[in-house]
């Protein structure tokens, strides 16, 4: 009984609380329906009106719900005013929420909140608040627990001011949080709020960019772990249907389609020091399409560099980053020139991290490997050249590129009649680079490259056309170096490979090897060795008009350029003339070997404008056609750090004495001269302060020379004045200077043949061991030493001995010539009596002394002859003996000089100015020949 009591009180007194909650529940209910909206109405003293259709309010389950939430600008304001945002919500659903922590301890507390379809719309000010933002107080009320948050089919707009221009709008959009708190020690944090979990969708959003660009998405998904996007896309604004407006602004246009981006496996937030970290096992970009609209070079604006602060982040790891089958395409600013594109771009790069270790580089980010690949890809150089290759494959240790091509897209003749920022028309082509072991970065804040060897196969180089000006180019380039960053090459090898230039160099079948190149930026270029294998270096002549001078314009070189060692093996040379087919100059089997090449701003002021310290060439001969009359070949030569040595020399007509006496309008020479060996020791040369050429030597020698001279008489008589060999030194326009000249086991023949004559008569020098020396030029001096002339031969059998010696400093060219001639059989001389003297002889001419004095106008001097059994003959004109003549003139000489000299005077033969120095000699000699035999 007392049992049924006690129930029976409990139940009353448990209906009576329920009904007092609900009785409250209802109140608290009518109260915020009926009383809350005036009291909001009455204290809001904000530009804002809120209003709300129904609250539902349960204290049974502790929820709170609204229906038709909105947040409107008042009758007496507008979006020009104050208004930052106006806003409405469907239905906001607050589940199990703590109304005793948010009575006693002011806080929000709630197990969910729910905001179903809320429409906001923002609006930007017109001018942005100078006033520094003060970190935020807590306040009461501003802390928040809630288990989950989430927003339903929610969508966001922003507007400029005024509303006038919608510049973004995100639709459709689901954001779920779970754990969320805000604190007073999340208030200050850059995420101002936590959260355990958290998933973001949405269906579509677009966003106006500074006016200029338009980004749409479809379908994204974020959450803790991943991140997908799907039909990405930023366009201009500016777009005349499909085609594009040219670019005028200050800044570069994008127009991208990214079908999907994604982002697996992530983690990401801040620590508690509030440092970034963000780590994902792969960032993923399929299909990207970029094409840009550059702008113009004038309207650009310089873009300050972005500095990562590496103290602000903790730790950035992306195990994999991936662009699969990416295009890419820049546009002139006219929106219509291609100026580079991509094609099927591939990016693979692993390990990309940023952490305690990194962020002490000066690239702050490091990563492990990485590659990127390309099918095709053109580039517009300059106005002139574009740049194209097939398949591109780049990994941080190596390098390939395929089917490199530069070509140009003018001709050369507008190449000639336009401003051009190069001078230097070029067709170039690769089929095959790489680089090998790779790597690079900064040190000490410049840029290094370094790699073990740089390959090239079969590069076909073609220098179309050369302007003879300075290029505006070289101009804007002046004070930079060669190479503006440190480089290591261990090797570089280019094979097989031509150059063309301009129709006027053709180098074929090039392969090049360079080892140990290392530039020091703004120090020093150098290489160990540069070595040149069986090249075919053929060089074309040109039109004469195209052979003037061009004026050379100082040019600003700052490079300091060493190479220890430069090498070329087996090398061709050939020099076709002009208009011809085939070469006149071919060099055979070339090696050259240059140590301690120097290049620096002073050498390139000189004329030879490097520096050496050996040098040495060799050559298994050349072949030289020198026109229609002569050829000259030799076997092999070699030069060595001052000592030349030549083997088999031949410098012979092409034709014969009768076609060369027919072509000529003037008597002329034609020589047929061989030479065993020339050797020159201790040369010397370069180039005087005013820029002429000098060349030294102690010592020149021809060894088992033999030169045949021939003459006809029959083509007219060259009557212009013939100089003698001292007007000739003293008159060269260059600094020569040869201490001995030696002629060795030599001979020499002048052959002289007249119209009437059965064949042609010969004077012979045979055994010729001969020095001369002090050979000098007159160039820029005022006294030289006497050149002297020390000859020993056999003269038609005879030995002939003669010291000559002239100076060419004197102006009247004085010099002095005598000798004697031994055991020379008369009837050798017929060849020379018989033109000159018209008379043959016979007997023995034991000895014949002759010294004579001359100049430039006679001669004068000693004659004497010793002979024996001397009979003469005089000859008329067609050679046949006149017998009363010959009778006289022998009754009138005695047949011999009875054992002595016979000594006659030789007085003032007169030079003939239209002769050589040798037939002023021999003048001479005839006469005291007609006046110590007798002969009229």
């Amino acid at each position: 009984m007392i049992k049924n009591k006690l129930v029976k009180r409990a139940s009353i007194t448990l209906l009576s609380i329920i009904g007092i909650l609900f009785i409250l529940s209802f109140y608290i209910t009518y109260f915020l329906n009926s009383r809350l909206p005036k009291i909001i109405a009455e204290k809001n003293d904000t530009a804002y009106n809120l209003s709300y259709e129904n609250l539902n309010f349960s204290i049974f389950n502790s929820s709170l719900s609204l229906k038709n939430v909105e947040v409107s600008p008042k009758d007496s304001t507008s979006i020009n005013d104050s208004i930052k945002f106006t806003g409405k919500v469907n239905e906001i659903n607050i589940v199990g929420i703590n109304f005793i922590k948010l009575i006693v301890q002011k806080e929000v507390s709630a197990y969910s909140i729910n905001i179903n379809d809320p429409l906001v719309n923002y609006y930007l000010k017109d001018t942005k608040d100078s006033i520094k933002e003060k970190k935020r107080e807590i306040k009461v009320g501003d802390r928040f627990n809630v288990s989950n948050l989430n927003i339903n089919n929610g969508e966001f707009n922003l507007y400029s001011p005024a509303g006038k221009r919608h510049l973004a709008n995100v639709s459709n959009f689901d954001i779920n949080f779970k754990g969320v708190r805000f604190n007073e020690r999340t208030v200050n944090k850059k995420i101002p709020f936590g959260y355990s979990d958290f998933e973001i969708k949405l269906d579509s959003m677009f966003f106006v960019i500074k006016d200029k660009q338009i980004l749409r998405a479809k379908k994204v998904k974020l959450n803790m772990d991943t991140f997908e996007l799907e039909k990405f896309t930023m366009k201009p604004l500016k777009i005349n249907g499909k085609l594009y407006v040219p670019n005028d602004s200050e800044a570069d246009l994008l127009d991208i389609e990214s079908p999907y981006l994604s982002l697996t496996k992530m983690d990401w937030g801040f620590t508690n020091e509030d440092k970034l970290f963000f780590e994902t096992d792969l960032i993923q970009f399929k299909k990207p399409r970029i094409t840009i609209i550059t702008a113009k070079p004038a309207n650009k604006t310089e873009t300050k560099k972005i500095q990562l602060k590496t103290d602000d982040a903790d730790l950035i790891n992306i195990k994999k980053f991936k662009i699969d089958n990416g295009k890419i395409k820049a546009l002139f600013s006219n929106a219509r020139t291609v100026k580079y594109a991509v094609n099927n771009v591939d990016l693979s790069i692993e390990g990309i991290r940023m952490n305690e270790l990194t962020r002490t580089n000066e690239i702050p980010i490091d990563y492990k490997t990485f590659r990127l690949k390309l099918d095709s890809m053109y580039y517009r150089l300059n106005e002139m050249h574009i740049l194209t290759a097939s398949d591109f494959d780049l990994t941080e240790k190596k390098v390939v590129l395929k089917n490199f091509k530069m070509k140009p897209f003018i001709s050369k003749n507008q190449f000639n009649n336009r401003y051009t920022k190069s001078n230097t028309l070029l067709d170039v082509e690769a089929p095959l680079l790489t680089l090998n072991n790779n790597s690079w970065g900064k040190r000490n804040g410049e840029f290094y490259f370094h790699t073990n060897s740089i390959k090239l196969d079969k590069v076909d180089v073609k220098i179309i056309d050369q302007k003879n000006k300075q290029s505006a180019i070289e101009k804007e380039i002046k004070n930079k170096f060669l190479i503006n960053f440190n480089l290591v090459v261990d090797t570089i090898q280019i094979k097989n490979s031509h150059l063309l230039a301009d129709k006027k160099f053709d180098f074929k079948n090039v392969d090049l090897t360079v080892l140990g190149l290392v530039n020091v930026y703004g120090k020093k270029l150098y290489a160990k060795d540069m070595i040149l294998k069986n090249p075919e270096f053929t060089i074309h002549g040109n039109a004469e008009s195209e052979n003037k001078p061009v004026k050379k314009e100082k040019k600003d070189f700052n490079d300091f350029i060493e190479v220890n060692n430069i090498r070329l093996v087996n090398g061709q040379l050939a020099i076709i003339p002009f208009q011809a087919s085939k070469p006149n100059l071919y060099v055979k089997n070339i090696d050259f070997n240059l140590q301690k090449l120097k290049i620096n701003p002073n050498t390139l002021n000189e004329n030879v404008p490097f520096h050496y310290e050996s040098i040495y060439l060799k050559s298994s001969g050349l072949d030289y056609d020198l026109g229609k009359v002569y050829q000259l070949n030799t076997s092999d030569f070699y030069y060595k750090n001052g000592k030349f040595v030549l083997n088999k020399l031949k410098f012979i007509p092409k034709i014969s004495r009768k076609e060369y006496t027919a072509s000529l309008k003037k008597q002329a020479d034609l020589f047929h001269v061989t030479v065993n060996q020339i050797a020159v020791d201790d040369i010397k040369w370069g180039f005087l302060p005013n820029k002429k050429p000098f060349f030294k030597t102690n010592l020149v020698k021809l060894n088992e020379a033999d030169a045949v001279i021939y003459r006809s008489l029959v083509p007219p008589n060259d009557l212009s004045k013939k100089t003698l060999f001292s007007e000739k030194l003293r008159n060269l326009k260059f600094g020569l200077e040869v201490k001995r000249l030696v002629l060795a086991n030599s001979k020499l023949a002048y052959a002289e043949e007249t119209e009437k004559s059965v064949g042609a008569g010969t004077l012979s020098f045979t055994k010729v061991n001969t020095t001369v020396y002090n050979v000098n030029s007159g160039y820029q001096k005022k006294t030289l030493p006497d050149v002297v002339v020390d000859w020993n031969s056999e003269f038609m059998t005879g030995d002939l001995k003669t010291k000559w010696t002239f100076n060419p400093m004197n102006t009247s060219e004085k010099f002095n010539i005598k000798g004697s001639i031994e055991n020379l059989t008369a009837k050798n001389l017929d060849p020379f009596l018989k033109p000159y003297l018209k008379v043959s002889a016979e007997g023995d001419l034991n000895k014949i002394l002759f010294n004579f004095n001359g100049n430039d106008i006679d001669a004068s001097g000693d004659f004497g002859i010793y002979y024996n059994n001397l009979k003469v003959n005089v000859l008329r004109e067609d050679g046949t003996k006149r017998k009363f003549l010959s009778a006289i003139g022998n009754a009138a000489v005695k047949k011999d000089s009875r054992g002595e000299v016979k000594n006659e005077k030789v007085e003032n033969v007169v030079r003939k100015q239209d002769k050589s120095f040798f037939n002023f000699f021999l003048a001479c000699i005839l006469d005291g020949l007609k006046k110590a035999l007798l002969i009229i």
